[in-house]
């Protein structure tokens, strides 16, 4: 069973509020999904519009569990250290 990453890609460049996208979860999505691909995970990546927490992003969320918000390459690198545990088991 695909687990799913949904990763909020929102942009919002003229209303002088904080968006995801600004904060760098574009590139974070595209080096989630190169890191998925180098472990052979069975995860997908969704880029989504909004989770409704700009303030505290950027926002990832492994669909069914938690939120990661302000994520990091860091972050996220204990998420798929947690998915390719689970998918070893």
């Amino acid at each position: 069973m695909t687990k799913e990453l949904l990763v909020c890609v929102n942009f919002r460049p003229f209303s002088g509020q904080p968006s995801c996208a600004l904060r760098g979860s574009r590139e974070l999505a595209d080096w989630l999904e190169r890191e998925i691909e180098c472990r052979s995970l069975d995860v997908s990546v969704e880029r989504i519009v909004c989770f409704g927490h700009c303030s505290i992003g950027p926002n990832v969320k492994v669909k069914g569990s938690d939120f990661v918000h302000e994520a990091t390459r860091e972050k996220l690198t204990a998420v798929l250290d947690d998915l390719t545990a689970s998918s070893a088991g």
